[in-house]
């Protein structure tokens, strides 16, 4: 259990983790004094269950791991990997003591999913417990930073505006085009290893 009252939970598919993740970590920890920030990479998205850009859950796990291993403030649960049927965000902060009394549950979302949040399982429930830490991302068409929700506390970080995607990360991936310095070196080893999101192909 993480059930410190100083930790940052990132959920997310990381398909694949980039630099704009680790920086969207990194910046929520410095500036919340966060003791921990814990990635959890989700095993069976319920909204994405016939996606078939997603890597193996495995691997996106893998990939996660090896994309924070060296930094001591972050850590992986790979309890939704885990997890045999889809996972719902908030029974898995519940599991890992995220909503203890004594504790304060900050989330860190990117820009694109803080909008989806009042729409997810049990949504009231998430909004009560949890505060929001993003960051505006300068490629959503229609967003602005200026997004609230009545019943979401939400904080935005000061970070630089980052266009990296995973979306174009995979499309490049498929094209043949470098994605040196896009993901961290361990990562873009793993994906070229292992031949992932070759033959990924760019919707809408």
């Amino acid at each position: 259990m993480h059930c410190n009252t100083r930790t940052g939970y990132f959920f997310g598919t990381f398909n694949p983790p980039h630099m704009g993740h680790l920086m969207l970590a990194e910046c929520a920890r410095q500036q919340f004094s966060l003791e921990r920030v814990v990635f959890v990479p989700s095993g069976k998205p319920p909204n994405r269950l016939s996606d078939t850009s997603l890597a193996p859950a495995q691997d996106r796990l893998e990939m996660v791991r090896r994309a924070t291993a060296h930094h001591p403030a972050f850590s992986v649960w790979s309890g939704e990997i885990t997890h045999a049927s889809p996972s719902y965000t908030v029974e898995s902060l519940e599991a890992l003591g995220a909503f203890s009394p004594e504790a304060i549950c900050y989330m860190i979302l990117g820009a694109d999913t803080l909008t989806s949040v009042p729409s997810w399982h049990r949504a009231e429930s998430l909004m009560a417990h949890c505060q929001f830490l993003s960051a505006w991302r300068k490629s959503i068409n229609g967003f602005e930073e200026s997004f609230s929700h009545p019943a979401m506390v939400i904080h935005w970080l000061d970070m630089p505006l980052i266009s990296i995607s995973a979306t174009a990360i995979r499309a490049r991936v498929a094209q043949g085009l470098s994605i040196r310095y896009w993901v961290p070196e361990w990562v873009r080893h793993y994906i070229e290893d292992n031949r992932l999101y070759s033959s990924y192909e760019r919707k809408g």
